[in-house]
């Protein structure tokens, strides 16, 4: 070969040459180890040297200059790394830190023998090194092949080495490109990835480094899929990769997504037995859409793969941008599978085992790796440690090898009888749910409101109930207004378990009129009388109201078939003040709370008594509220979270303190109130603790304990809550309206986790994960709560088909369940995290993003009090829009802004458009109402512009940039990526570069991939880097164009 020549690299080489350039090479080193025993090191070597040399595509470096890259022939095609060592241990990581030393690719050789005798003995420990640039798996175990008959006394075997036609693959490739045979390739490819995720992503990620999950099915196991295999005419390798697939959709929750699997791509007779890479990782999609058994995901495997083999010869790199619109959709995909047995030698003389030593890194984010024996099926799960908590990894591992079992042993086909829930799971979900309590109470099966009161009552006549504003009513003045109430309602006719409307502002009234109902044995039915007066028809209508009950203050415009009925305090004495005894039972509705359907019609929720009174003393046991202790009620009582704020102080000696009417969105008022007071425990929903953290207020000296419930509360939140009330506790609690207001508890800790827990169950209320199926999801996974127990809610009111619709019999237990809707999943604490509602979690360019996630970073900058996200459309684009109120008068940038989120977030979820408001748009509840954020325009929006560096650099910069993307205006603060640029279009640059920056690296280009950045770099001036290596995000951006995700650490094996 002569030396003077160069020849051209292909599209396969290509995206390894380009990881290289970004500091990864040794990622890309394919390591094949061996412990040996009288081994002659000196002919093994010799035998390997032979060889090598007579391998074309093994004789080259790399070079590169403005027209392209170049494989370069080279003499030296083998580094030789010897030593003796005096144990086993010692040897094995001398082995294993010398191979994977870095190779370069422009100087050589490619490929190494480490060779490390052990002292005193015949046993010695090797390891064949290769770069994957210029080996694949089939080459691999060509090479074998050729050292085993070499050794063995075959030299010849080597001498019709130097007609290998590798080198000439890149021509070959060039041409078929040109031709029509590519053009049905890019068309199927595309077809294939329309509207697919192009990431598999899981609930959890992980934190650590690399490891391996090692994988074994048992040899009975073993035998029972290849007799299915048989049976349903396929073989080991499809059906263990349509078992992986179908796993993966369950642990993701994405029904289609791409999975890597390399196909060797020598279909050419030429280059059957070529030694060099030619490996083309493919983007396999398969349908689960119609499927109902899992012999229709096998037939559609195989289908996939067949249409895959038959278009297999289009390089990965170029499928990516024949689907790419934009730089931001540059990934196709981020898992992989594959079957590849270690490398065997078959030298004779010498016992020669095949050994694992273990990597760096996986290739993906994961990768299954499997091989046959004789017996069995072995491998690992490769994971990077950032994808894969340690204990996910185990627990696919368990998942996958149980739904082996269950397809080949126990031959279940139809997928809703699948369990992907290992065993050991399913008892700690068993645990985590054991929650049965009686609270110590042998009346528990009896008790309800007005019983709980009394109880009370009788302990504490004399103590202080209530207080509003100057008013004061000790625990009996309180019961002789209600009863007086009580016997109001029923002399107008109220009877038992009617539902009475109670319209009132917040006040001493509203109080005695909700105790009153419910001690005449009715349910009460709260109406904000800010309602417009269609809407307080409309909901009389639905619930059947008999009454309506309400004060001078506020009349009802309309109160339909209900009767109306004014009262004051005064006009309540002229009724009895004692009351004669009801029956009411546990079971009985207690109260109706009309919430917002998703049809825009309101729903009543009729919860009982039994479920409340579990709530609450739940709550006690929790909190320990004692007698004297001050509770202030400031939500609006057509909220459940008000619920627990009328009923629980007044069961346990403490004190109601009512809010001023319309105080609760005045942080100010608030806290003034609570100093007042002297509160012990209040509830904010998060948005009003922003503003209220935000305000900065003394909160009053006998503040103990905040409670958060009705939206998600984030980490910033939670730190700002610390950092302003350091002595306070934070509880963060969940639940519907249809499950007796909450059902989770979590004491927050402080501790900077990424998503605050909403916590364990509460007393006697177990909760499931379920998948689709209504099958237990693995902990970690994401599925939609379930809620059982005794506080699940009766139902909708008259409304049979919604109730149907979300409150089932619980396949787990005894009893109902309702369906949140909401989605959540365990952690290995035993605790519930809250994912969000299913419209919560939005999709553009095929990836999945977490508004919460997004809104979690922006209130977590200093500047930002409150913030709200949301998707809007422009034709078929969607953008993400952030509105936010900054935290002081000062202006914010956007462009700081824009900057600081790309630190913490992947590119794809920093917000394209920014709005600044004044205020927040609220709801009567304290939440966010995104329905009345204002709608931007966004083709009025010009993308900011922040203070450009005017130096020659810049200058040159834009003028490189300009002639290399085709544009005569481009913005220097958007990447090169997303300008339309690739990465080897980026190393083109780079070459133009070097002459005037020689102190610029290739890897700087991906780090400072703008112009202002590189410049700025260039210039010696501060500028935020992308870190390659620590930001996950960051690093799959970088290789866009390679259609993989970039590694993060030092190795990558191969495929």
């Amino acid at each position: 070969m002569p030396l003077n020549k160069r020849y051209a690299i292909s599209e396969i080489q290509k995206q390894f040459w380009l990881l290289d350039q970004q500091g990864k090479g040794p990622a890309y080193l394919v390591v094949s180890a061996f412990r040996c025993n009288e081994l002659d090191i000196d002919r093994f070597i010799s035998c390997l040297e032979g060889i090598t040399r007579e391998i074309p595509a093994f004789n080259v470096r790399f070079e590169a200059d403005d027209t392209g890259v170049y494989q370069m022939p080279d003499s030296h095609c083998i580094q030789k790394i010897t030593e003796i060592c005096s144990d086993e241990t010692e040897a094995l990581s001398y082995l294993q830190k010398h191979s994977y030393q870095e190779m370069s690719l422009a100087m050589g050789p490619l490929v190494r023998l480490v060779h490390v005798a052990l002292k005193g003995t015949t046993l010695s420990y090797i390891s064949i090194v290769v770069h994957h640039i210029i080996i694949d798996l089939h080459s691999k175990n060509l090479l074998a092949d050729l050292i085993s008959e070499a050794y063995n006394g075959m030299p010849e075997v080597a001498q019709a080495l130097g007609s290998d036609k590798a080198l000439s693959y890149s021509n070959w490739q060039k041409h078929w490109l040109q031709g029509a045979s590519s053009l049905k390739a890019v068309e199927y490819w595309k077809s294939k990835l329309a509207n697919i995720d192009r990431k598999i992503e899981l609930a959890e990620t992980g934190s650590g480094e690399y490891f391996e999950q090692d994988l074994r099915l048992s040899a009975s196991l073993t035998a029972d899929i290849r007799v299915y295999c048989k049976e349903h005419k396929s073989d080991e390798f499809i059906v263990l990769l349509a078992a992986y697939y179908y796993l993966l959709a369950k642990y993701s929750g994405q029904k289609q997504f791409a999975l890597a699997v390399p196909l060797s791509n020598r279909k050419q007779a030429e280059f059957k037995n070529s030694l060099s890479c030619f490996v083309n990782t493919l983007p396999l999609t398969v349908s689960l859409a119609d499927a109902l058994c899992f012999s229709d995901i096998l037939r559609a495997t195989r289908k996939a793969l067949l249409g895959a083999h038959r278009h297999q010869e289009l390089p990965a790199t170029l499928i990516t941008k024949s689907v790419s619109s934009s730089g931001l959709e540059r990934q196709l995909y981020n898992i992989g599978y594959t079957f590849e047995a270690p490398m065997q030698l078959n030298l004779l003389g010498v016992q020669c085992k095949a050994l694992h030593l273990g990597g760096v890194q996986a290739q993906l984010d994961g990768f299954l790796r499997l091989w046959k024996t004789e017996h069995t099926i072995t491998g690992q799960l490769e994971c990077d440690g950032h994808f894969w908590p340690k204990a996910m990894a185990q627990r696919f591992v368990k998942s996958y090898i149980s739904l082996l079992e269950q397809i080949a042993t126990k031959r279940m086909d139809t997928l809703s009888h699948l369990d992907i829930c290992p065993l050991d799971d399913q008892q700690k979900l068993q645990q985590f749910n054991d929650s049965s309590t009686n609270f110590d109470r042998e009346d528990l099966s009896s008790l309800t409101l007005p019983g709980l009161f009394a109880q009370q009552l009788q302990r504490s006549p004399d103590t202080e109930a209530v207080i509003f504003g100057d008013t004061t009513l000790t625990y009996k003045q309180f019961d002789q207004l209600t009863n007086q109430c009580a016997n109001m309602l029923l002399s107008q006719g109220a009877k038992r378990r009617a539902v009475i409307a109670v319209y009132c502002t917040r006040s001493v009234e509203m109080l005695v009129a909700i105790y009153g109902v419910i001690k005449a044995g009715c349910a009460y039915l709260p109406i904000d009388t800010d309602l417009p007066g269609e809407r307080v028809k409309t909901i009389l209508l639905r619930a059947e109201a008999s009454h309506c009950i309400y004060t001078k203050v506020k009349e009802p415009e309309d109160t339909a078939n209900s009767k109306a009925i004014q009262f004051s305090l005064d006009t309540l004495r002229c009724y009895p003040s004692t009351l004669d005894p009801l029956k009411i039972d546990p079971d009985d509705p207690a109260y109706v709370i009309f919430t917002s359907g998703s049809t825009g019609e309101p729903k009543g929720v009729v919860n009982r008594h039994a479920g409340i009174v579990n709530r609450l003393l739940w709550m006690q046991t929790y909190l320990h509220l004692s007698e004297g202790e001050r509770v202030l009620q400031k939500t609006p009582y057509s909220f459940d979270v008000s619920v627990w704020e009328l009923f629980w102080p007044l069961q346990v000696g403490a004190t109601l303190v009512i809010a001023q009417a319309d105080s609760h969105k005045d942080p100010y008022k608030i806290a003034e109130q609570m100093r007042r007071y002297s509160i012990a425990i209040t509830h904010f929903v998060p948005s009003m603790l922003s503003l209220f953290l935000e305000a900065n207020q003394d909160a009053g000296s006998k503040l103990r304990a905040v409670v958060c419930s009705g939206e998600e509360l984030s980490q910033p939140q939670e730190e700002q809550f610390f950092s302003c009330y350091p002595g306070v506790a934070l509880h963060n609690l969940y639940g519907p309206t249809e499950a007796a207001v909450d059902v989770t508890y979590w004491q927050c800790k402080n501790d900077q986790r990424k998503h605050l827990p909403i916590g364990a169950p509460v007393a006697n209320t177990p909760l499931y994960v379920v998948d689709e199926n209504a099958k237990l999801a693995p902990i970690g996974i994401i599925g939609e709560l379930w809620i059982g127990g005794v506080q699940v809610a009766q139902g909708y009111i008259n409304d049979q088909a919604r109730t149907t619709e979300r409150f089932i019999e619980n396949p787990f237990d005894a009893g109902k369940v309702y369906r949140t809707g909401d989605y959540a999943r365990w952690t290995d604490e035993g605790v519930l995290e809250y994912i969000g509602r299913k419209d919560f979690q939005i999709k553009i360019n095929g990836l999945r993003i977490e508004l919460g996630d997004i809104e979690s970073a922006l209130i977590a900058q200093e500047a930002i009090s409150n913030a709200a996200v949301v998707i809007q459309q422009e034709g078929e684009l969607k953008h993400l829009v952030a509105y936010f109120t900054p935290s002081g008068e000062q202006e914010v940038e956007v462009s700081q802004l824009r900057e600081q989120l790309s630190k913490c977030l992947p590119t794809y979820m920093v917000p394209r458009y920014f709005r600044n408001l004044d205020t927040m748009p609220l709801g009567s509840s304290g939440k966010i109402q995104r329905s009345a954020l204002p709608k931007i325009d966004l083709s009025t929006i010009k993308p900011d512009k922040t203070a450009l560096p005017k130096g020659d650099s810049y200058n040159l910069l834009m003028n490189e940039w300009r002639e290399l993307l085709h544009c005569e205006t481009l913005d220097p603060d958007k990447s090169f990526f997303d300008l339309g640029g690739d990465s080897f279009m980026l190393m083109t640059l780079f070459n133009r570069l070097h002459a005037n920056f020689p102190h610029l690296k290739s890897v700087d280009l991906f780090r400072y991939n703008t112009v202002s950045a590189l410049s700025s770099y260039l210039e010696g001036k501060p500028v935020t880097k992308i870190p390659l290596d620590d930001d996950r995000s960051s690093r799959m951006r970088a290789a866009l164009d390679t259609g993989f995700s970039a590694p993060s650490a030092k190795r990558r094996k191969m495929r």
